[in-house]
């Protein structure tokens, strides 16, 4: 094990701490850990969310100029640098606020696990990893932080993976794609992915592509309007008339055909179509799926309907449409 020490900073930028780059350090070590580790790992981000604390409670000046206080800021992770490249985060996007929302942010599977189950069972985690400023399950804190973080051109292939993986956890545990949040005006966290898949990051289509995937089989809302063509801030409360809007359908088909038309490679354009393709086949099923859902709530709605006047020819009718539906 490395040890690191370094003199208690007063009157430091926090962009030129060390401490918060010993603490990076320290999060990007935790994140290959083996799962096997859970237990050590838990300890190990106590010791240091502990160490951070006290650290930044008594650093005079170690904060940003929010010109609040230290009781409410809360927690020693509202002070992320802005110009330390592994915790720059997408202008506007919500602060971290607590070593859980930067344990999602290195997808430190484990430990999210392990709070995200406590939190199942109503088994309150060490105050130290609750969100302070944030509402809502940590199942969708987990889910609308990771696709705020994710895809932002630096990711590399391991940093894809782990956040896929807390993605993942998320919904497992029971986040939804189509609740808005307050944080990112209003976006859900499929609205954030449709805006936030980047064209000219061509290197993330494959993981965006597995986000997308995610989000369709977990019922994600393919009707709802969404304007990309504007700012983020605009597109929270879109207006026809200021911007256009497109089906979530109309936003992937655009984003992943300009970004192969702006690829050389014949076998990267083939990639990205090939992308393209299974959201689109898997955009139709889950489209084909609701259809017949409302198909079926309709029928049920006559066939009620229908008993209400001929008790006797209830059951006919029923079988009736139902074979007309099979056979369609």
């Amino acid at each position: 094990m490395e040890i690191k020490t370094a003199k208690r900073e007063f009157r430091e930028l926090i962009d030129n701490s060390k401490v918060w780059r010993y603490a990076i350090k320290a999060l990007h070590e935790c994140s290959l850990v083996d799962s096997s580790s859970k237990s050590t790992l838990e300890i190990l981000l106590e010791e240091l969310d502990g160490v951070m604390d006290q650290h930044w409670r008594h650093a005079d000046g170690w904060r940003p100029n929010y010109g609040r206080s230290v009781e409410e800021m809360g927690h020693w992770t509202h002070n992320t640098p802005s110009s330390i490249v592994e915790l720059r985060w997408e202008a506007e996007a919500p602060l971290y606020d607590s070593l859980f929302t930067l344990a999602c942010r290195f997808g430190l599977r484990p430990f999210v696990q392990t709070i995200l189950e406590k939190d199942r069972y109503n088994e309150k985690p060490n105050p130290w990893y609750q969100p302070t400023r944030n509402s809502g399950s940590l199942a969708q804190i987990a889910l609308q932080r990771i696709v705020g973080d994710m895809g932002n051109g630096r990711s590399t292939t391991a940093q894809w993976k782990g956040q896929l993986d807390i993605l993942k956890l998320a919904l497992e545990y029971g986040a939804d794609v189509n609740i808005p949040n307050a944080s990112y005006y209003g976006f859900s966290a499929w609205h954030t992915a449709l805006v936030r898949c980047n064209p000219r990051v061509v290197s993330g289509f494959d993981g965006w592509a597995q986000v997308l995937h995610l989000m369709i089989s977990k019922s994600a809302d393919l009707d709802m309007p969404v304007a990309t063509d504007v700012s983020e801030r605009e597109a929270s409360s879109p207006d026809p008339g200021d911007s256009q809007l497109q089906t979530p359908m109309e936003v992937i088909q655009e984003k992943f055909s300009t970004a192969e038309e702006i690829l050389n490679s014949r076998v990267g354009k083939y990639k990205v179509r090939a992308l393209l393709d299974d959201i689109m086949r898997a955009l139709l099923l889950k489209k084909e799926e609701s259809l017949e859902k409302k198909c079926e709530n309709t029928r049920v709605l006559s066939v009620l309907g229908k008993r209400r006047r001929d008790g006797k020819g209830a059951k006919v009718f029923w079988t009736r449409a139902f074979r007309h539906h099979e056979i369609r």
